[in-house]
This record gives structure tokens, C-alpha cells and sequence, in this order.
């Protein structure tokens, strides 16, 4: 089989289905000698750090389906509006850290107030 390309994009078109032919040999073999396929990537060695609890993400879910699915910002601004007007304790947590980081955080004038 001809391909009508460049001669790089040739090469490259060719490379590309060598690496497909040799992931789907691999995989042929594994299922020959194991019977299934599976994936070889494990865990991460040092996972994403969690900084929201079970507990913060169920108010999530719960903020969500009163409000809708609304933006990082806009769901800060119920979760504090929850904790600082109606006393909500179980929002304090989300109040300061849905979103992205506070301005504090950020170091500008705004969260000097």
C-alpha cells in the first residue's frame, strides 16, 4: 500500500501505525497468556491532595441540586452567604475554599480588608 503523502508525513503516518501494531501485540499477548487485558498503570505514587472532606462534598451536592450547577465563584459566595448570614457551621469550610484560592491567598489588597 501506497500512502499519497509528504515524505515526512509519510514517516510519520508510518511510525504511527507501527506504535498502534506493536500496543495491540502486546495487548493480543497479554490476553493469550492471562485471559484478560489489563491496564498496567497503577496509582499515582504521590496522589492530588485532597481539600475537600466527604462531608464538603456532599453540601456541595446538596448546594448543587437546590441552585443548579453554577460557577466555582458563585457557589463560594451561597456557601459563605450560608455560614456567615444564616450561621451554618457545616459551610465554613466551603465558604473560603470553593473556587480557587481566596485573595488573601493571593497576596492583592482586596483580601486585606
Amino acid at each position: 500500500m501506497s500512502l499519497n503523502l509528504q515524505p515526512q508525513r509519510r514517516a510519520d503516518a508510518y511510525a504511527l501505525v507501527a506504535t498502534i501494531l506493536q500496543r495491540f501485540t502486546r495487548l493480543l499477548r497479554q490476553h493469550r497468556t492471562t485471559g484478560a487485558i489489563t491496564d498496567r498503570r497503577g496509582a499515582p505514587r504521590r496522589p492530588f491532595a485532597r481539600r475537600c472532606t466527604r462531608a464538603d462534598i456532599g453540601l456541595l451536592a446538596e448546594t448543587d441540586a437546590l441552585h443548579g450547577a453554577l460557577s466555582g465563584p458563585a457557589t463560594r459566595a451561597l456557601c459563605a452567604r450560608a455560614w456567615r448570614l444564616f450561621g451554618d457551621d457545616r459551610f465554613e469550610r466551603l465558604a473560603a475554599r470553593v473556587g480557587g484560592p481566596q485573595s488573601s491567598e493571593r497576596g492583592d489588597e482586596r483580601g486585606q480588608q
